[in-house]
C-alpha cells in the first residue's frame, strides 16, 4: 500500500498447481498512478494597513495518505 508511482511486476509469487500439471506463467504490470489532491485557498480579509492575516487552506481530493504531508505556504502579493 505505500509503493510510489510507478510500474511494478507481477511475479507467480507462490501461485502453484499439483505435478498433474505443466505450468506456465506469463506475468504483467501492476501500474499505481499518481493520487488526485485538491488545495483550496480560503478566502480571507484584512482592513487596510493591518497585517495579512494567515492563509488556510483545505485538502480535498482523495486527501493525503501513508504519512505524507504538505511543504510551503501560500503566498500573495497583497
Amino acid at each position: 500500500a505505500r509503493s510510489n508511482v510507478g510500474s511494478y511486476g507481477i511475479g507467480q509469487g507462490s501461485l502453484a498447481a499439483s505435478a498433474n500439471y505443466a505450468v506456465s506463467y506469463v506475468g504483467a504490470d501492476l501500474a499505481i498512478t499518481a493520487r488526485s489532491l485538491t488545495l483550496t485557498a480560503e478566502a480571507q480579509s484584512r482592513v487596510y494597513g493591518d497585517a495579512n492575516p494567515s492563509l488556510t487552506y483545505r485538502v480535498g481530493g482523495r486527501g493525503l495518505v501513508n504519512g505524507d504531508a504538505l511543504t510551503g505556504e501560500l503566498a500573495t502579493a497583497a
